[in-house]
C-alpha cells in the first residue's frame, strides 16, 4: 500500500506521465511504454490507455499482411492492464495467424490460464511455447504468474525438458 500511495503521489505521477511523453512516438521501446500506460492508468490517469488501445486496434485494422503482431501488442498491453479474457482473445488469434511465429503470446496465455486457475490449459499452452522455441528458463522459474502450478509434476517435466535443451543447445546440438 506504501508503494502504491507513493505511485499515486501528484510528482511521481508527474514523472510517470513525462515518461510517458518522452518515449510516446518511439516504437522500440513499445514494451516500456506499454508498462508506463499500465502505470498511469492505475494512478488515475487512463487516457494513454485508452488512446494505445485505440491505436492498436487501429494498426489490425490497417496491416492486413501483420495482424499477428498487432494483435500480440494490443494482447500484452490488455494482459498488463489485467484484462486478461480480452487478452486471451488477441494472443489467440495472434497464434491462428502465425503459430510458430509467436512462442511469447504461447507463454503469455500460459501464465493467464495458470493466473486463472486454468490448469490444463496452461500447460497446454506452456509447452506450445516451448515448442514455438521459448526458452528462458531462468524468467519461468521466477515468474509469479506461474506460481499456482509450479508444484504440479507436469512444470518440473517442460522445466527438465528445457534444461535437456539448454544442454544440447550448449553442446551445440541444436533442439
Amino acid at each position: 500500500a506504501g508503494a502504491l500511495a507513493e505511485i499515486a503521489s501528484p510528482r511521481s505521477r508527474d514523472r510517470l506521465q513525462k515518461a510517458y511523453r518522452r518515449g510516446a512516438s518511439a516504437s522500440r521501446e513499445r514494451p516500456i511504454q506499454n508498462v508506463l500506460t499500465v502505470a498511469l492508468a492505475r494512478v488515475g490517469d487512463d487516457s494513454p490507455l485508452k488512446r494505445r488501445l485505440e491505436w492498436y486496434r487501429w494498426q489490425i485494422g490497417i496491416h492486413s499482411g501483420r495482424r499477428d503482431r498487432w494483435h500480440y501488442e494490443l494482447g500484452y498491453l490488455l494482459y498488463l492492464a489485467g484484462s486478461l479474457d480480452s487478452a486471451i482473445e488477441h494472443f489467440e488469434v495472434c497464434l491462428e495467424l502465425r503459430p510458430a511465429g509467436h512462442a511469447t503470446a504461447a507463454y503469455n496465455l500460459s501464465n493467464i490460464y495458470s493466473r486463472l486457475g486454468r490448469v490444463d490449459k496452461a500447460f497446454e499452452y506452456l509447452e506450445m511455447s516451448i515448442d514455438y522455441g521459448f526458452s528462458d528458463l531462468d524468467w519461468m522459474d521466477r515468474d509469479t504468474d506461474l506460481d499456482p502450478i509450479r508444484e504440479d509434476p507436469r512444470y518440473m517435466e517442460l522445466t527438465s525438458r528445457l534444461q535437456r535443451l539448454r544442454v544440447k543447445q550448449r553442446d551445440g546440438l541444436g533442439r
